[in-house]
């Protein structure tokens, strides 16, 4: 790879280089962070939660439950936040919570830990782990409509939290969705860039490269399941990131696809801080199929 190709490939996996709203990535990154941090403290404050309950014996294996007050048996809403596995927690991740809680949709917000203190393929266990919890407390409350979501890298870590297992612990009479927000689905690319993998922070192999790279999953098990998948990406994303989501929603998720989507004028953040608005198109559709 020439230095000039590997530039373009750095530019292209920086995500906050393709937004058009702010002049400088500072602000675009001070921006996302107030308002998923300022909409999820409101939230907090505003809905009965119950938080950092723990799933594994690190500090943030934990996650939060808000709306612990809605029937047991409501629909249950899962987020997994991104950050490229290094940034970003559950406590800014639950800016959606007033749409969907006033929906009577119950909502988790994930944890786990980041590199350098652990290995991507360690944070695929802790996902997998959390995963095993979620599925006891949809069988043990009998939740019927269940979405899973996770944006960037909480994308990519979706596709290993609805393995086999869990799916078989929810049983086929769950409907279950799954929405893939700007995800990051194969890793031969990235792996050689300081966009997201500077002195190999997430310990990439030759051995487990495309192991960690959803793109290659077989996702076969799912046709015993009640299973949609949903796939978006923003117009105003780079030209890899949306080739990535278009690429997942017609190989991967091509027998279990319902939507496929990129939003107009949206790009790698506001996709997602517009979570909070009661009107936007993508909570529109994660409230449509949970509730219909």
């Amino acid at each position: 790879m020439s230095s000039v190709e590997k530039l373009e490939l750095e530019i292209q996996y920086t995500p906050s280089l393709s937004s058009k709203r702010f002049s400088s990535r500072d602000e675009l990154l001070k921006n996302n962070i107030t308002v998923c941090k300022n909409e999820s403290e409101k939230n907090r404050l505003n809905y009965d939660c119950h938080l950092n309950i723990a799933y594994g014996r690190s500090k943030r294996e934990k996650f939060d439950i808000y709306g612990d007050d809605l029937p047991k048996s409501a629909p249950l809403f899962v987020f997994i936040h991104g950050g490229y596995w290094q940034l970003c927690d559950k406590e800014m991740s639950a800016f959606m919570v007033k749409p969907l809680y006033e929906n009577g949709i119950r909502v988790i917000t994930i944890d786990y830990e980041l590199c350098p203190n652990v290995t991507l393929e360690e944070i695929v266990e802790q996902v997998k782990k959390c995963f095993k919890w979620i599925a006891q407390y949809i069988k043990q409350n009998e939740i019927r409509k269940v979405a899973l979501s996770g944006h960037s890298a909480g994308a990519h870590l979706l596709c290993y939290g609805i393995n086999e297992e869990f799916m078989k612990t929810i049983s086929s009479s769950v409907e279950l969705h799954a929405f893939f927000i700007s995800g990051v689905y194969y890793l031969e690319e990235l792996r050689y860039l300081k966009a997201a993998n500077e002195n190999n922070i997430l310990h990439i192999t030759d051995e487990n490269c495309r192991r960690l790279s959803p793109q290659y999953m077989d996702f076969n098990y799912l046709k015993k399941f009640n299973f949609h998948a949903h796939v978006f990406a923003g117009e105003f994303e780079s030209e890899k990131f949306r080739e990535h989501s278009k690429e997942f929603a017609e190989g991967p998720m091509k027998d279990f696809l319902k939507t496929f989507k990129i939003f107009e004028k949206l790009d790698h953040f506001d996709i997602v801080e517009k979570m909070c608005d009661s009107n936007y198109e993508l909570i529109l559709l994660i409230i449509e199929n949970l509730k219909n």
